[in-house]
This record gives C-alpha cells, structure tokens and sequence, in this order.
C-alpha cells in the first residue's frame, strides 16, 4: 500500500530534528519522554527572566527584512500568534499566551 501524500516523491533529507514542547513540569516531562518513548535529550536550554512579546520579536524580524505573513493577532483560544518564513523558506509560528509577556 503506498502512503504518497504529494505528487512527487521527495524524501526528507535531515541530519537532525528538534521540537519545541511547553509544558507545566520540566523534571516530570523530560522523566517521561526519556522513559516512555525513549527520547534522548542532546541539548537543553533553559532561561529564566521574562517573556519577550509577539509584537517585539515581529518588530525584530521586520526590522531585518523579514516579511510577516500575518501580523500578531490575538486568538479565540487563547493565544497571540503570527507566521513568517526563515532565511532557508522555512515557516514558522510564534505563539505565546494572550498577556502572557511581561515587556
């Protein structure tokens, strides 16, 4: 049975792959993803201080010639989001809780 979701058959060409998971409780997730589905952490950053907001990471990425997709905008379910495309045609999402930066 083939599984081809486009109409060319291009492979995903990756050296490695990251994600990104907010969660309530560091200690307990990472126990989780390492036991569970053994996952391996190979890197962890962690920052204390406050939250940057949508509109001033946006304002960053205009000011480097950034094109947004869609401004920042608030959201029925809670959150502050917009798009725009990386250097490499990459897209991304910043989204963060609605009154959740603190500058």
């Amino acid at each position: 049975m083939s599984n081809n979701h486009g109409a060319g058959t291009a492979k995903l060409n990756s050296t490695g792959m990251g994600a990104s998971i907010t969660v309530k409780d560091i200690a307990a997730s990472l126990d989780w993803y390492e036991h569970a589905l053994g996952f391996k952490v190979d890197q962890r950053y962690e920052r204390e201080g406050t939250v940057v907001g949508a509109a001033i990471v946006a304002g960053r990425l205009k000011a480097h010639g950034t094109k947004l997709l869609n401004e920042p905008a608030d959201y029925p379910w809670g959150q502050r989001m917009f798009q725009f495309f990386d250097a490499d045609g990459y897209k991304w999402c910043v989204s963060m809780p609605v009154g959740g930066a603190t500058r």
